[in-house]
């Protein structure tokens, strides 16, 4: 474990190596694999239909498998270098530091878009799906319906810079950035689609979100607002109940329950209006079957999923 300015400084410097089981920052350890599923590949997991055309390149689900990771701790100003074995790395420390130094090299923080972000579709086009979408409610289809389309713009320099600017103006507790050769993926998530320790599991839906103003009087009452507004716990309480469903699947019987209902949680910028649904896992399933039956999550597709 080492203290640093930076992460530049740390790598510069980075010369000791902590074995798994006695690495330890904060209360995490990473030893394993990273990567996503698309919602593409949730679509076909649950046999469903998809008339989307794909608009880029990328796979429906990817990871990556690691033996060595660097966590930093940026309240203690620590980081740690963690491997699963050392012996079966494909990289010597060395390597390692040149990897990141080798970034920083490049990096000139120079990520700039050429043109304005355009939709994929025309406002006429909005506003007859809306239409559409009323009418599906109006008849009983589906009752909450997450409507989205796609944003693109031409760009200049490196994504990873986007992604770093991007994270100090939005820090989220599950962003990410992943390099894969199709393309780049920047998220900055701040939703829990589940959690899962030993026989434990645990989903965290946000439905509602109000916008800041940094005044503690108007931040106070917009805060209050959004934990009674009727519509935001209308749609809170649809995906819930949703949920609940989901981890009912895979659970023990009796043992699902929702642990929190419309909390209201505080980030930087918003406020999200966030319940807590968990489960004990039933012994005849595993992890996988867990993502089988809450991904996508609903306060992503909508409900009924």
């Amino acid at each position: 474990q080492l203290i640093l300015d930076d992460d530049k400084s740390f790598i510069e410097h980075l010369h000791l190596l902590v074995p798994t089981e006695a690495a330890k920052a904060g209360d995490f350890v990473f030893s394993g694999t990273l990567g996503y599923f698309s919602y593409e590949y949730g679509v076909k997991q649950h046999q469903l239909s998809c008339q989307n055309k794909d608009l880029h390149d990328l796979p429906q689900a990817w990871f990556g498998i690691y033996n060595w990771a660097v966590i930093s701790d940026h309240h203690l100003k620590t980081s740690t270098l963690v491997y699963r074995n050392i012996s079966q790395s494909l990289l010597s420390i060395e390597e390692i530091k040149n990897l990141w130094l080798s970034h920083y090299k490049m990096s000139k923080n120079n990520f700039c878009l050429k043109k304005k972000f355009i939709s994929n579709i025309s406002f006429a086009e909005y506003q007859n799906d809306f239409s559409k979408i009323k009418q599906h409610i109006h008849n009983g289809d589906t009752y909450q319906v997450n409507y989205s389309h796609c944003f693109s713009a031409p760009f200049e320099g490196d994504s990873f810079d986007a992604y770093m600017i991007l994270r100090q103006k939005n820090p989220s507790e599950f962003a990410v950035f992943l390099r894969l050769k199709q393309g780049d993926i920047l998220s900055f998530s701040p939703e829990l689609l589940v959690r899962g320790d030993q026989k434990y599991i645990q989903t965290k839906p946000i439905k509602g979100t109000a916008a800041r103003v940094f005044d503690v009087e108007q931040d106070s009452i917009t805060k209050q607002d959004l934990h009674k507004c009727p519509k935001n716990r209308a749609e809170n309480l649809m995906i819930v109940d949703l949920l609940r469903n989901d981890l009912s699947k895979i659970a023990k019987i009796s043992s699902v329950k929702v642990e929190a209902l419309f909390d209201v949680e505080i980030l930087p910028s918003v406020f999200h209006l966030i319940s807590t649904v968990s489960a004990q896992l039933d012994k005849e399933n595993n992890y996988f079957d867990v993502i089988n039956a809450v991904f996508p999550g609903g306060s992503i597709t909508g409900a009924p999923k």
